[in-house]
């Protein structure tokens, strides 16, 4: 249901007004003010959909209450239909309409004119809405739709940060791993099957990657089995910077078994979780009676401090 507010000092025109709006509007709901202060108060709570003014009032006339409406943000898009029965000339009319508003009538004007100036004001009022709404729906849509991609953005940035960052470490990772003497493992931290086994460890051990790929590291070492491996593993799994050396049998493809230092350490490798080991023979040194723990005491494992990304430095024992 329409409202319409009319602001008229004069009480009959109220009637009048009411009384066509009854029997040419009859799905509209009046509204009345007696002054243009009370008018404008009231047309900011009530929000109607059609202003009629009357512009002469006393104390505050139509024209500075027309002026004050369309200058407040909350009944500017208002539309107002101002009526004066002595200030009709064009003077006052252009005046009228510089101050904002939409119709200027005559108070002697026909009933029938009147009524059709109220129902073309409310079509305007229902279609500047429909836009308002469309328009406020809209840019809703756009700052969502922009803060999403902004979101999505940011965690590409991030993503692809971390990777290079990461890619760049194992390029330093994968040169030594390749190069080394010393036998280096990586296995999975959950599966535990090995991801990357080195040019040194194969040749020892006499298998292919293929066939590592589908190992673990109890399947080389003949006194361990997946518990008592997990039991040695478990204080890596609680400190991640936490390194430890052990000392045990690797088992050749041939079956055929030789002693070696193992330093371990759980890490992040190409985006996961994984325990890399390296490993020296020391068939030799068993035979020289050498000690063997801390014969790699120059290999680290260096974390960087932006997160999980690992580079090896190792360096062979004298």
């Amino acid at each position: 249901m329409s409202k319409i507010l009319v602001i008229d000092d004069q009480q009959d025109t109220l009637e009048t007004i009411s009384d066509i709006l009854k029997s040419m509007i009859p799905d509209s709901v009046l509204i009345s003010s007696l002054s243009g202060k009370d008018g404008i108060s009231t047309a900011k709570k009530e929000q109607p959909d059609v202003i009629i003014l009357d512009v002469v009032m006393p104390e505050m006339d139509g024209f500075e209450v027309c002026r004050r409406l369309k200058a407040d943000n909350d009944t500017a898009d208002i539309p107002i239909i101002l009526m004066s029965g002595i200030k009709t000339d064009v003077e006052n009319k252009v005046k009228g309409f510089n101050l904002g508003a939409d119709v200027f009538l005559n108070k002697e004007a026909n009933i029938l004119e009147l009524a059709a100036q109220i129902k073309v004001m409310l079509r305007i009022k229902t279609a500047e809405d429909r836009l308002r709404g469309d328009k406020m729906h809209l840019e809703k849509l756009v700052q969502q739709r922009t803060k999403e991609h902004i979101e999505a953005n940011k965690k590409l940035c991030l993503e692809l940060s971390k990777f290079e960052l990461e890619a760049g470490y194992n390029r330093q990772f994968l040169n030594l791993f390749r190069e080394s003497v010393i036998e280096i493992y990586v296995c999975d931290a959950e599966s535990l099957r090995f991801i990357e086994v080195n040019k040194a460890a194969r040749l020892n051990l006499g298998y292919t990657i293929d066939e590592l790929s589908k190992m673990t590291p109890v399947d080389i070492k003949p006194e361990f089995n997946k518990k008592s491996f997990e039991k040695i593993v478990k204080p890596l799994r609680k400190n991640q910077k936490k390194k430890i050396v052990i000392t045990s049998s690797q088992r050749r493809k041939d079956g055929s078994t030789y002693p070696a230092e193992i330093h371990l350490q759980l890490s992040t490798f190409m985006l996961r979780k994984v325990f890399i080991a390296a490993v020296v023979d020391i068939t030799e040194r068993k035979k020289a009676g050498q000690k063997t723990a801390g014969s790699l005491q120059d290999f680290k494992f260096i974390h960087d401090p932006v997160g999980e990304v690992v580079s090896i430095i190792s360096r062979a024992a004298q």
